[in-house]
């Protein structure tokens, strides 16, 4: 039997959906677990109306204490072999308990974990976005850490939308600390100790995102953190079979975990002056420089948003990458500034302003100055874009020009696949060695080797792109880029990531299904490449 426990605490205009989600699964040997935290809206009449419904549905009350106890106490008093957990304003597939109990039964495993689908709604109740938030494991069959260590960091942080052995909570003391982001707090702990962990690749569980009255992002919210912090530390620390082996990867959890309380508290602060949250975000970033002092406060890249994105899952700093070059060809920032005016009036993102502006003042080259423990990331994806000529200098041609119809009669638009394009690339890409060098060493320099994806699609199938064969000339183009980059800068450090079915772009990616923009899956794979360089 498999126990459902559903924490709920004023959900009336959402529980309704959440339990016709369960009654209705396709499997049916099943009990409901509600336990509520003394509601004071309609809950508590339309739980009632489902156990006069529904036998297999019964509810706890509890004092208000918090998700993660919540969670507890339908533990200590589930009767199924199996327990799963989904909050009170989301729901299930109808296939959800049916799919998750083969997979786990099937293995012999005590996780089983499906893939998310994020739902967000206006003031009407209409879905007005829809996408997957779901970070993707690249296996195929039922492992634990001892097979991938990689695992702690591959999972989707969230309690929900997992099925579990009852059992691995009660060996293992499980108590969830009433604070935020309860799940991180003893999830990768359950990770650890579990026997095996499979995999079902459909997105079963489906979740409101950002309901109205929600916390989430705010600084309140956030307050308890450290809390999990140290409970999720403690787990480790603690345990008998706990060594220096686990160092590394109990180190990117934890900054991992206070990274999404500073990303979610940064966006909703009211100004720079926001005092209580920069307080908050001082005590959380203080709490891990005493238990890292060698934390990362510089990453420098030139390239795409997938490097970034690669870079900040291999490293994760808490400083903000701000040293970044994006949108901007080798040709562009090695030649002349550019006297020119750029209408930038529709750019919102104060990022693409930067990047565009450097592109045509040439001024990003100015400010690298790494220590000697920092290190240059480089690939080469922004060289996809064709090159614009004026007068005696170059810019690119990226998007964010095209965007801002930047045209002008004396401006030149040079092919990226040109003869002439290449002599300019080889000449600008002998000045950037040698300007890195001044700066740094090239063991310091570290090229990851990225291309343009040829497919679009999910995890379950992928189609062409229709400029496939474009695509193709590019990627050709850039490796070609990629070996005289070698060829001249002996000793830096080269990254071939491994595209293999992970690799094509995700059309629920929240910034649009393109060449260049990966999946999770693909980038968490580079990010274990660069990991193993950058954590020693």
């Amino acid at each position: 039997m498999i126990s459902v426990i559903v924490p709920t605490f004023n959900v009336d205009l959402y529980f309704d959906r959440c339990v016709d989600s369960i009654v209705n699964q396709t499997y049916k040997d099943f009990e409901v677990i509600i336990v509520d935290g003394n509601s004071s809206d309609g809950t508590i009449k339309r739980e009632e109306k489902w156990m006069k419904k529904d036998s297999r549905v019964r509810r706890i009350f509890q004092n208000s204490k918090g998700l993660g106890p919540a969670r507890d106490e339908g533990v200590r008093n589930a009767k199924g072999e199996y327990i799963t957990f989904i909050d009170s304003d989301d729901w299930w597939d109808l296939t959800y308990l049916e799919k998750m109990h083969r997979a786990i039964v099937d293995c012999d495993a005590e996780i089983a974990m499906c893939d998310r689908l994020n739902y967000h709604f206006n003031s009407q109740g209409e879905i007005v976005e829809k996408y997957a938030m779901t970070k993707p494991i690249m296996f195929d069959h039922a492992m634990n850490f001892s097979e991938n260590p990689e695992i702690l960091n591959m999972i989707e942080v969230s309690s929900n939308g997992k099925l579990y052995k009852r059992d691995l909570f009660l060996r293992n003391s499980i108590v969830t600390p009433n604070s935020a982001a309860e799940d991180r707090a003893v999830l990768h702990y359950l990770i650890w100790k579990a026997s095996k962990i499979v995999k079902v690749f459909e997105p079963l569980y489906f979740y409101h995102a950002q309901r109205g009255g929600s916390l989430v992002n705010t600084v309140k919210a956030w307050k308890s953190i450290p809390i999990c912090l140290d409970v999720q530390f403690d787990y480790f620390a603690n345990d008998n079979n706990f060594d220096h082996s686990l160092e590394a990867s109990l180190r990117t959890i934890s900054i991992d975990t206070a990274l999404a309380a500073v990303d979610s508290i940064r966006p909703n602060m009211a100004g720079e002056q926001d005092s209580e949250a920069l307080e908050l975000i001082d005590t959380i970033e203080n709490c891990h420089k005493k238990r890292y002092p060698d934390l990362f406060d510089k990453q420098y890249i030139i390239g795409s948003y997938s490097l970034r994105r690669e870079v900040w899952l291999a490293y994760h700093s808490f400083e903000e990458i701000r040293i970044h070059q994006q949108f901007s060809s080798v040709i562009s920032l090695m030649s002349a500034p550019i006297d020119k005016e750029v209408n930038m009036q529709d750019i919102k993102d104060s990022n693409r302003k930067k990047w565009l502006e450097n592109d045509f003042n040439k001024s990003f080259m100015k400010v690298i100055d790494p220590s000697e423990s920092d290190y240059v990331f480089i690939d080469f994806l922004e060289e996809r874009y064709d090159i614009g000529k004026l007068g005696e200098s170059y810019f690119t041609w990226s998007e964010l020009y095209e965007t801002e119809n930047n045209y002008d009669k004396v401006v030149e638009r040079l092919d990226r696949l040109s003869d002439e394009v290449d002599t300019l690339f080889k000449d600008a890409c002998r000045k950037f060695i040698c300007c890195l060098l001044e700066v740094t060493s090239p063991d310091h320099i570290i090229l990851v080797r990225n291309h343009l994806s040829l497919k679009h699609g999910v995890y379950t199938g992928t189609v062409n792109f229709l400029n496939q064969e474009r695509l193709q000339a590019i990627n050709e183009k850039i490796d070609q880029y990629y070996d005289f980059f070698i060829d001249n800068c002996p000793g830096s450090i080269v990254i071939n990531p491994r595209e293999e079915k992970s690799f094509f772009s995700y059309e629920g990616f929240p910034y649009g299904c393109t060449p260049y923009h990966i999946n999770d899956g693909f980038y968490h794979n580079v990010a274990y490449e660069l990991r193993s360089i950058l954590i020693r």
